[in-house]
């Protein structure tokens, strides 16, 4: 999965989850509007949201190791 489609599914479920761009505009400090961007797709989700956003979500991103021999090539 690539970075837009991370962005993509999350803004997907930040708009079915009752609430919870509020909650996670208070989580950051920020105002409910510029989460509203991230969801609407005006503005891309800055990485260091992503903690954030997951708490709100109830979700983890998990990243694993590209075995060597594979890095770099498309699949």
């Amino acid at each position: 999965m690539n970075w837009t489609e991370i962005q993509d599914e999350l803004r997907r479920r930040l708009k079915e989850k009752r609430g919870a761009q509020s909650a996670v505009a208070r989580e950051l400090g920020i105002n409910r509007a510029s989460v509203g961007q991230y969801t609407g797709g005006e503005k891309d989700i800055p990485l260091a949201h992503l903690d954030a956003i997951c708490k709100v979500l109830g979700v983890t991103l998990d990243i694993k190791e590209i075995p060597a021999s594979t890095a770099g090539e498309s699949p």
